[in-house]
């Protein structure tokens, strides 16, 4: 038996930021069955985060090592760092990363103005998901 269940989805709508409530309704689903952690990818864009009952859920990480260097959003993604204890998640930390020449990686400063504008993107798709 696990402590912890990850799940991975590739789903979503391509070129976007906020989540589909099909998206949502799937991840809430897997939450529910016993799921810590939700990770989606397949949009190209970081997307929309948040918390639901005691796990998290990160819609969306963006691209990592792909040739779509046509726009600033679609270099652009997330890590994720996640702490577990036996019995739940003590905290996650969304590091901003961007594709460079040749396909390379680079860790970005949250702080910074390229890492601070991923995070803001992420933040302001959250912020549609919670509602009023």
């Amino acid at each position: 038996l696990a402590d912890h269940v990850v799940v991975g989805f590739s789903w979503g709508v391509e070129y976007t930021s906020v989540p589909t409530d099909r998206q949502r309704e799937f991840a809430h689903t897997a939450i529910d069955a016993g799921a810590s952690l939700v990770i989606g990818n397949h949009p190209h864009w970081v997307q929309a985060t948040e918390w639901y009952g005691d796990g998290f859920i990160a819609y969306g990480l963006g691209n990592f090592v792909f040739d779509q260097d046509w726009s600033v959003e679609t270099t652009q993604g997330a890590i994720l760092e996640v702490g577990f204890t036996r019995d739940r998640i003590l905290g996650v930390r969304i590091r901003p990363t961007a594709v460079r020449q040749q396909y390379a990686v680079e860790l970005l400063d949250p702080a910074g103005a390229e890492g601070s504008s991923i995070l803001q993107r992420i933040w302001d798709a959250s912020d549609v998901v919670a509602g009023p």
